[in-house]
């Protein structure tokens, strides 16, 4: 079997809505084979973290939390279905207006080979940490470029706000960020643990696709308070002057 041919069985092995995903497929018999994907207008994140490096506009504005929670739950699904990527970087987390962010399976993916002298689980979590390990590697690069590039809207307000939100969840990115680089696999989280742990900071910090817009946001009554008697002291002494 070809390559190619191999690449689009895996394609067909793993359809989820967090992997870039098969439009139309030439059959097994066809001796041209042909591919048809979704169409990523957006291209690709390292191509947006660029573009944000140096000050351009871009179609989206994404967090580390959106992009991680995406790429973990494609994870999950990869393993679920055997699949180990061997390379995950942001030049195959791809991104669009229409279809939000999605991973691309790299050429590296394959199945995870079974050895039958040993455990059979032991044998999947050992190949599968070596994903967790590129994903730490992808949560310190995702994590050092937004403490540098914060997106912060011109209202005080909402910008203290903000401003609470994002250093609450970056403090456990970091968390995750160290217990995923691990040198000692078994140290590592499994998939399913990073989809959990990220499933309730997205939870928390109103980015989850189904949460978007029921999520709150609890901010202390002495803190808003505070905040209302420091604007209004500020309004006052405008007036005055």
């Amino acid at each position: 079997m070809s390559t190619f041919k191999q690449e689009i069985d895996t394609m067909k092995r793993c359809r989820s809505p967090y992997i870039v995903d098969i439009v139309a497929a030439s059959n097994e018999e066809s001796d041209e084979q042909k591919l048809v994907l979704e169409y990523m207008d957006c291209g690709d994140l390292r191509s947006y973290l660029d573009a944000k490096q140096n000050g351009e506009k871009t179609k989206m504005e994404l967090t580390s939390l959106e992009v991680a929670w995406v790429v973990a739950n494609a994870l999950l699904d990869f393993h679920d279905n055997d699949i180990v990527l061997g390379n995950l970087s942001t030049e195959n987390i791809l991104l669009s207006t229409t279809h939000y962010i999605k991973v691309m399976i790299p050429r590296s993916a394959h199945l995870i080979p079974i050895d039958m002298d040993k455990d059979t689980t032991t044998s999947r979590y050992c190949h599968q940490a070596t994903d967790i390990y590129l994903f730490g590697n992808l949560l310190q690069e995702l994590g050092l470029f937004e403490n540098s590039h914060q997106y912060f809207t011109i209202s005080i307000v909402k910008r203290i706000m903000q401003m609470i939100v994002h250093r609450g969840y970056q403090t456990r990115l970091k968390k995750l960020t160290a217990d995923c680089s691990s040198k000692n696999p078994n140290d590592r989280p499994s998939t399913q643990t990073l989809v959990n742990i990220l499933q309730a900071l997205v939870k928390a910090h109103h980015f989850g696709e189904k949460d978007r817009n029921t999520c709150k946001i609890h901010i202390p009554l002495w803190f808003i308070i505070l905040t209302i008697l420091i604007l209004m002291y500020a309004m006052q002494n405008q007036y005055i002057q």
